[in-house]
């Protein structure tokens, strides 16, 4: 079988890249550092408070899944911060598993710290069946409650919450929830005029933070209409970050 040129070429690229890949990964894993995986993973488990809070932070910012055992199992542990700096590590791990046992924990966890890192971690996890658990908390007496599972139904987007949000949309006081809210509505519903004039309004909010997650669900969504309400929000804008994020969105929604 004769093959033309450039398919030869494109053999030959693919051989090089696949070697320089092994090459790489040959170099990068090590026996020393699969030793220091497995004894962080230990260590996250039965080491001294220190230790181990120093283990599960290592294992969340270097996604180390051989913790993942070892971090569902400290759901149980009877310090609070060992429950919520390994709840935070599994969000980071990115694996979507982990939404299961951390739901099923939510309604245990008495300590507002890690119930709130288990509200961030569903969205992160991106667990489609976590949404109806956030869904249900969205009339949660606890303002940081409503934010942060506004926050995470934002980043899963899924149909079935959009009656629940909305429904809060209407209700909810606090403007960066209720930013939250209608970027998780128009994420999964793109065509809702009123969600949408709702949330350009929000760039007159006295709270920058929501001004800022305004103007970043704006860039986000391309909601080009918003361009002439945003130039406005800027001129009378003095927060840097929020500055910065509408500067941003003017500036996708021009090209």
């Amino acid at each position: 079988m004769r093959y033309s040129t450039d398919v030869l070429k494109n053999i030959f690229s693919l051989a090089i890249i696949l070697s320089v890949s092994t090459s790489l990964y040959s170099v990068s894993d090590t026996p020393e550092k699969a030793e220091y995986r497995r004894n962080l993973a230990e260590n996250a488990r039965a080491a001294l408070i220190e230790k181990r809070l120093h283990a599960i932070g290592e294992c969340g910012t270097s996604r180390f899944t051989i913790c993942y055992r070892a971090l569902v199992d400290n759901l149980q542990d009877p310090e609070p911060e060992i429950r919520e700096q390994s709840i935070r590590a599994l969000g980071k791990l990115n694996i979507k598993d982990a939404a299961e046992p951390l739901t099923a924990h939510l309604d245990k966890e008495e300590n507002a710290q890690a119930k709130y890192a288990i509200l961030w971690a569903l969205g992160y996890l991106g667990n489609a069946a976590s949404s109806e658990k956030l869904a249900g908390l969205l009339n949660d007496e606890d303002a940081e409650v409503r934010r942060l599972s506004a926050h995470s139904l934002s980043n899963l987007a899924q149909k079935e919450s959009l009656d629940a949000i909305n429904a809060r949309i209407a209700e909810e006081k606090i403007d960066v929830t209720k930013a939250h809210l209608l970027r998780a509505s128009l994420r999964i519903k793109i065509g809702q005029p009123e969600m949408i004039n709702q949330l350009i309004e929000l760039l007159k909010s006295p709270d920058y933070w929501a001004r800022y997650h305004t103007a970043n669900t704006i860039k986000e969504l391309r909601l080009k209409f918003a361009l002439k309400p945003l130039e406005h929000a800027l001129k009378l804008e003095e927060q840097p970050n929020t500055r910065a994020a509408i500067q941003s969105a003017i500036q996708a929604l021009r090209f």
